[in-house]
């Protein structure tokens, strides 16, 4: 089973640089990552966005909003394809084996 990642963000692209990394080196990480931005300049965000995902296989689409966390999230909502989505914060740290343990619990509902 895979999952998507949905952040929303805003004048925060420097926290992007440390919370997607730790999503992508997870041994279980994310297949899309996407992120809901709310900038004032979403060119630094999609820098950063960008620098973190590079090299990686995970997918990183990236939607501008206006400055409001549910309107981003709900949008961002729109473009999950994964049938579980985990929705973390800008400046969120997972341990190593974090998404692994999360998913396990999914794949026992059946």
């Amino acid at each position: 089973m895979d999952y998507d990642v949905l952040i929303t963000t805003g004048n925060r692209a420097s926290f992007l640089l440390l919370s997607i990394p730790s999503l992508l080196t997870q041994s279980r990480p994310p297949k899309r990552i996407i992120i809901s931005d709310s900038s004032d300049n979403p060119e630094e965000t999609r820098l950063a966005a960008q620098q973190a995902t590079a090299g990686s296989p995970v997918e990183l689409f990236m939607i501008r909003m206006p400055r409001n966390k549910c309107v981003q999230a709900n949008e961002g909502l729109k473009h999950v394809r994964s049938p579980v989505v985990f929705i973390p914060d800008d400046d969120s740290i997972f341990f190593p084996g974090a998404a692994e343990a999360i998913m396990r619990i999914y794949e026992l509902d059946t």
